[in-house]
Formats: structure tokens, C-alpha cells, sequence
């Protein structure tokens, strides 16, 4: 399988999958994880299918930024206008991904020391909340670098590229000022982001396929 392939069979099943995972079959069969101790309690109710899921959710998120990262590499180089954007947006996914197999990790372990010591089970939950926080907002500067880089190279589709860069600036805004959205917002922005990504995904199948 070549790199382009890879790349764009990651950014489709990898968003496709997570929300299936994590938005659909986590949610439904162990909880929705609202609070540390809410999250550690439905772990607790339900300890060999939070393992299982927690698993395959944890793999398929993170190939979705694996993909991201392959893509701007793909963009990269001096001699292509926005290179430097591509460049850092490629390293920003790569860490990306790093924080939330550490975080996925720290789920791991709380459930496993929550047999042991629930408070200390809730405690590592609240740490793993806190690095999705923190994993949130470097995602949204990953796609607004991602975004700029298509739109200087003329990179895939025009409309892809600015929702790349519609969907950066929004998770950089909500970052860092407190919107008060309702749920349905963000579960909204979530289907929407993992709709732009696949679609990425087809494209770079589409463009490997006439080339």
C-alpha cells in the first residue's frame, strides 16, 4: 500500500470509527462520561467492555491524526507555497496523537486501579480529561496550519481547505473562551469535523487514483 492510500484509508475510517466507537457504542453501552467520577463508576459497572472499547476507540482516534500528520507531510517542502504551515501542522499531529495515547492510557489505568482505590482512579480520569482539553486546542491549530497550507497550494478542494480552517479557528476560540454551548453544539461540530476529514480522506484517494 503506498503512502497516499495509507493516508487517506486513515482519514476515512479513522473519524468514521471513532464516532462509531466512542460516540455511538462507548456512550450507549458503558456511559456517556461526564464527570471524572461518573466516568471511573460506569467503568467500574462495566469493566471488561470499557477495556475492550476503550481499546479500539483509542486505536482508531488516533490513526485519524496519523492520517492528518501523513497528509501534511505529503504537503511539505520548501519548494511548495505553505510548506512551513505543512510542516509544523505534521508535527503538531504527531504530538497530537502522542497526547492521546497517553491520555487513552491513563483511562486504562484508572479502571484497572479503580479496583484498588476509586479516588485514586478518579484522580488519573481527571488528568486524561484535562490532556483531551489540551489535545483539543493544538487539533485546532493543526487544521487552521492544515487549512492555510491547502489553500497556498491549492491542495485537494478549495471548500475542504477552508473548513479546515473554519473548523481550527472555532476549537482555538472555544479553547480559550468559555462559549456555553449546549451539547448538541459540540456533538454537532464533532459529526462535522469527522465528515471534512473523511471527505479529505476521499479526495487523496480520488486524486491517487487520476494520477
Amino acid at each position: 500500500m503506498s503512502s497516499r492510500s495509507l493516508t487517506g484509508w486513515l482519514l476515512i475510517a479513522g473519524p468514521i470509527l471513532t464516532f462509531l466507537v466512542i460516540g455511538v457504542l462507548y456512550t450507549a453501552l458503558v456511559g456517556d462520561q461526564e464527570t471524572p467520577q461518573s466516568s471511573v463508576q460506569e467503568m467500574m459497572a462495566e469493566p471488561e467492555l470499557a477495556r475492550l472499547l476503550l481499546g479500539i476507540g483509542a486505536l482508531v482516534f488516533i490513526s485519524m491524526f496519523l492520517g492528518l500528520a501523513l497528509l501534511a507531510r505529503s504537503m511539505q517542502g520548501d519548494d511548495k507555497p505553505g510548506g512551513a504551515y505543512a510542516t509544523l501542522a505534521g508535527i503538531l499531529f504527531a504530538a497530537v496523537a502522542a497526547v492521546g495515547i497517553a491520555a487513552v492510557g491513563l483511562s486504562a489505568a484508572a479502571l484497572q486501579t479503580s479496583t484498588e482505590s476509586v479516588a485514586l482512579a478518579v484522580t488519573l480520569e481527571g488528568v486524561s480529561g484535562g490532556m483531551f482539553a489540551g489535545l483539543w486546542f493544538f487539533w485546532g491549530i493543526g487544521s487552521l496550519l492544515l487549512g492555510a497550507a491547502m489553500l497556498m497550494q491549492k491542495h485537494l478542494h478549495i471548500v475542504i481547505a477552508w473548513l479546515f480552517v473554519a473548523f481550527g479557528v472555532y476549537v482555538v476560540i472555544s479553547s480559550l473562551v468559555d462559549l456555553n454551548e449546549p451539547d448538541v453544539v459540540g456533538f454537532a461540530v464533532w459529526i462535522a469535523s469527522s465528515l471534512i476529514i473523511a471527505a479529505a480522506g476521499f479526495l487523496t484517494l480520488k486524486e491517487k487514483a487520476s494520477s
